[in-house]
């Protein structure tokens, strides 16, 4: 019976670092991933005009469709406090 115990202990214990490591590769992902559309150049040049707020630059970003995800830069911007004016 305690055997029986141990081993569901275990399948849950195990079952929550899975997901853990997934969630956690999630964010790895969303903060180091390669977020940057390649292209024939190999290098992007985007002009931020003095006094642009953040809203304009994420709009340039989409016009000129520079990222893969445009959530994913928004995210890690707030998440840096980068969303306010300086």
């Amino acid at each position: 019976m305690a055997a029986k115990k141990k081993r569901k202990v275990t399948i849950i214990l195990v079952v929550f670092l899975i997901v853990g490591a997934l969630i956690g590769y999630n964010y790895y992902n969303k903060i180091w991933g390669d977020n940057v559309v390649d292209n024939e150049q190999g290098y992007h040049y985007l002009y931020i005009k003095t006094g642009a707020e953040f809203t304009d630059v994420v709009e340039s970003l989409k016009e000129e469709e520079f990222l893969h995800s445009i959530d994913n830069f928004k995210w890690v911007a707030e998440k840096k406090k980068n969303t306010q004016k300086r």
